[in-house]
């Protein structure tokens, strides 16, 4: 679905209000949503069914921001524009899920059943950078270039045994509230020690926010370009500053563990200093255990471990809120 800037967007939202239901008090009745709006309207954007529109001027109410119209003045989630788009998409989809009349006399139950494969919807994570190569040509190769599984192999390769890493009871939180917080840990990044590092399995790349970067000592000239944006911080295409490889130490001697460590540098503000997503994880070999706030790794001296900071956490949390 396009839009095509206010007027239009008003317009377009006049029509669908007079064919809508609504209330008592005459206002429109919208289906109940299972997930934020703002999450909505990113999926939405993803699968190009709704575009933004040009941003418009800020009204007067500063503290409140809308993502689709991107100015200050009302929530996104109280956008009626917004909320108009998605009720019309909920509309054209509705037909996918009708049921037959026979099937319904028969068995009631059936109607509570799950919508078909295809139709439910999907939350997208942030993706994109140079992974797998930079350019398009390579991606798809990259892609395509999977490996399934080995038939035999004739002498296989010893490895040598690892101490396990295991979550006891003794690694659990002293706070039984604190299970449900964020992973955020204080990482030795290029020799200065990062607080406000979020560790998460989602997606495809490391972030450093350029402030961070900035703050690091480091100057743009080190960065290598990357062509490949990002997508899924706000639903739009985010062009990185670019990448950077840097030490990164995680543990405490004996038992620490240093790698070089790719991250694509994002001119945005977030509360998160930096964010080590899979190819981090992965680098490390880290096994986290968000139950006991708790991420273990093998470590020339054993295994190291780094525990999350629920107060850090916490206080990230707040300032997004408040954001």
């Amino acid at each position: 679905m396009e839009t095509g800037g206010p007027r239009r967007d008003q317009r377009d939202q006049r029509r669908s209000n007079d064919r809508r239901q609504k209330d008592r008090d005459g206002n429109p009745v919208y289906t109940p949503l299972s997930r934020p709006v703002a999450e909505v309207l990113q999926h939405a954007q993803a699968c190009h069914m709704i575009q933004l529109p040009a941003p418009s001027k800020d009204d007067p109410d500063k503290d409140k921001y809308c993502a689709y119209h991107r100015n200050r003045g009302h929530d996104t989630e109280e956008c009626h524009v917004l909320k108009g788009l998605i009720e019309d998409l909920l509309q054209k989809w509705k037909k996918f899920f009708k049921k037959d009349k026979d099937k319904k006399d028969k068995d009631s139950e059936k109607d509570r059943e799950p919508p078909p494969a295809g139709s439910k919807q999907v939350i997208h994570v942030i993706f994109g950078g140079p992974k797998g190569s930079d350019s398009a040509g390579k991606h798809h190769n990259w892609a395509r270039d999977l490996h399934v599984g080995l038939v035999e192999e004739a002498n296989p390769e010893k490895r040598p045994k690892l101490e396990p890493i295991v979550f006891t009871d003794r690694d659990l939180p002293s706070s039984v509230d604190c299970a449900t917080e964020a992973l955020v840990v204080t990482v030795d990044i290029n020799g200065v020690d990062v607080q406000r590092v979020m560790v998460d399995t989602d997606s495809s790349v490391n972030v450093m926010y350029l402030e961070v970067f900035r703050k690091l000592q480091l100057d743009q000239s080190e960065l290598t370009p990357v062509r490949t944006p990002l997508s899924g911080f706000t639903g739009a295409l985010i062009h990185p500053e670019g990448a950077v490889r840097l030490p990164v130490e995680v543990g405490t001697a004996p038992k620490a563990l240093r790698v070089m460590m790719e991250f694509v540098v994002v001119d945005l503000a977030c509360v998160y200093s930096v964010i080590l997503w899979r190819p981090g994880i992965s680098q490390l070999g880290a096994i986290i255990s968000m139950p006991h706030l708790y991420m273990k790794f093998q470590t020339p001296g054993g295994v190291g471990m780094v525990r999350g900071d629920p107060q850090s956490a916490r206080r990230c949390y707040v300032r997004a809120v408040h954001k």
